[in-house]
């Protein structure tokens, strides 16, 4: 099922590929624990090399993890949702500052053809996975809480914090 992809595959690329993979079999998930990305890794077996290499666990736990200070990869593929949970970086999620400037995903040129469907559905996806993607984080937070603040309630709450 994915054996057209050849052996000198980059570890960052088998990962993302790996990763790619779940989130379009399981489009209802947010994110996977490693153990589940490193059992499709060796389902999916993309670099031909049983067991898997070993680095691709490191990869999967550090190197390609965007929101993780970079040692030394700068990669952003991945993100952590959660301690042990990773999902495909996207567009919108905030980073390490050391990985600003860092691959978040496989490039087309010089790959297989094989890693293209991957890239295709990431590039028409990656949007609709994130419905804030288009939204300011910061702006997003515009108007929150002005109902505590309307002027025919403000004497009533400081009234109240002033009675304990």
């Amino acid at each position: 099922m994915y054996s057209s992809v050849p052996v000198d595959i980059r570890v960052a690329d088998e990962v993302w590929l790996v990763v790619a993979s779940l989130h379009r079999q399981h489009a209802e998930r947010e994110d996977f624990t490693i153990r589940e990305i490193l059992m499709r890794a060796e389902m999916c077996n993309f670099s031909n090399e049983k067991p898997i290499r070993s680095s691709v666990k490191v990869h999967v736990d550090l190197h390609c993890v965007a929101n993780r200070s970079p040692s030394p990869a700068r990669y952003r593929m991945l993100f952590e949702t959660k301690r042990g949970y990773r999902r495909l970086f996207r567009p919108s999620d905030s980073y390490h500052l050391g990985r600003g400037g860092g691959k978040d995903r496989p490039t087309r040129l010089g790959r297989p053809k094989a890693l293209h469907p991957y890239l295709d559905w990431y590039e028409t996806e990656s949007l609709t996975m994130d419905p804030k993607s288009n939204q300011d984080s910061l702006m997003s937070l515009r108007g929150f809480g002005k109902e505590i603040w309307r002027t025919e309630d403000a004497d009533e709450y400081v009234s109240n914090l002033r009675a304990g």
